[in-house]
């Protein structure tokens, strides 16, 4: 009986976690990308919103109304003031890994899975070892910081892609100014024939410039979002050749000289350690797959770590030896240039 209510939930949770995430597609997808240009295109846009509101103020109806449930969580999610900084970070690493999401949306997604995997946990426990909490509170715990996991990797591929790009779109502007571009010109044309994401960054560096904000803050702002070593430099030396004067294009082509030699680098030096990393990681998940075959194997032996005190013990001091000792690994391969 207790089996079949739990499997209920966990259906019921999978239900609502593929309507969730359609309903999280379909609200990034459409017309919001017109909603928010509208206001810079159409001439009579606020005009017309006036209008409409007062439409709606003589009708009784509210904005409210043509809101869905996600929307409407997603609203509330936004007034709790325990998240708001976390709400910050997550609005920055959003935008960091170029996508098109409200952090209370992203925030409404994580607690969604976060929901699902620990009633998806309390099953796996109840069969498995008999009970539920063992399993359940850390799979909702790994399940809530997933899409943050998941987002992470996403930001850390764009910056990386971002990175292998800087060289080439150096040498662009650098041209560019001895053609005769201003840099400015030269920016927005690196914003025309670029790809993504150097595009879509420098686009919107001089999106913000047009509407007002200065150059300088706009091109600190594109520092900040990459978290870039060598366009922070970059971004430095423009400014200061901004205030002193100098040959700007002779120091772009020596920044990407000097940025393309630390590629060459870095490419060696990964090359040289990708062994010991590899074996870094054979070693510290070796213990977890031999559990996990001893376990299917004899079930009945090894579940006995999870049923006695000094079991729980033995865990907690292996997984901290084996922290520590993926920790010195990680340390001793880790180079810095």
């Amino acid at each position: 009986m207790m089996y079949g209510i739990v499997g209920l939930v966990v259906l019921s949770c999978m239900i609502g976690a593929v309507v969730l995430i359609k309903r999280f597609k379909a609200a990034g997808e459409g017309s919001h990308l017109d909603e928010i240009l509208a206001p810079y295109v159409e001439t009579d846009y606020h005009e017309k919103l006036e209008e409409a509101n007062a439409e709606e103020a003589a009708l009784g109806l509210t904005k409210e109304d043509d809101k869905g449930a996600l929307t409407k969580v997603s609203k509330i999610v936004e007034r709790i003031v325990l998240f708001q900084g976390y709400r910050d970070n997550l609005a920055i690493k959003i935008s960091q890994a170029g996508m098109k999401w409200r952090a209370s949306e992203y925030l409404t997604l994580m607690m969604g899975v976060g929901g699902f995997s620990f009633f998806l946990g309390l099953a796996f426990g109840a069969i498995m070892f008999g009970n539920m909490l063992l399993v359940g509170i850390p799979m909702g715990v790994m399940g809530f910081f997933f899409p943050s996991f998941v987002l992470g990797i996403k930001k850390s591929g764009r910056q990386a892609k971002f990175q292998g790009q800087l060289v080439d779109n150096l040498g662009l502007i650098s041209n560019s100014l001895k053609a005769g571009y201003s840099f400015l010109q030269a920016v927005e044309l690196v914003s025309r024939e670029a790809p993504s994401p150097s595009k879509d960054e420098f686009a919107r560096m001089i999106r913000e410039h047009s509407l007002g904000m200065p150059l300088d803050d706009a091109m600190d702002a594109m520092a900040e979002r990459l978290e870039s070593d060598d366009f922070s430099l970059t971004v430095t030396v423009v400014l200061i050749q901004r205030q002193v004067g100098g040959n700007l294009a002779e120091i772009l082509e020596n920044i990407a000289t000097t940025i393309r030699e630390r590629i060459k680098l870095v490419g060696t030096i990964n090359a040289l350690t990708a062994q010991g990393k590899m074996g870094g990681m054979v070693i510290t998940g070796l213990p977890f797959g031999l559990y996990g075959i001893m376990y299917f194997m004899n079930p009945d032996v090894m579940g006995m770590l999870f049923q006695h005190l000094y079991g729980y013990v033995l865990i907690v001091i292996g997984l901290i030896m084996q922290g520590m000792g993926a920790f010195v690994i990680y340390s001793m391969l880790q180079v810095e240039l």
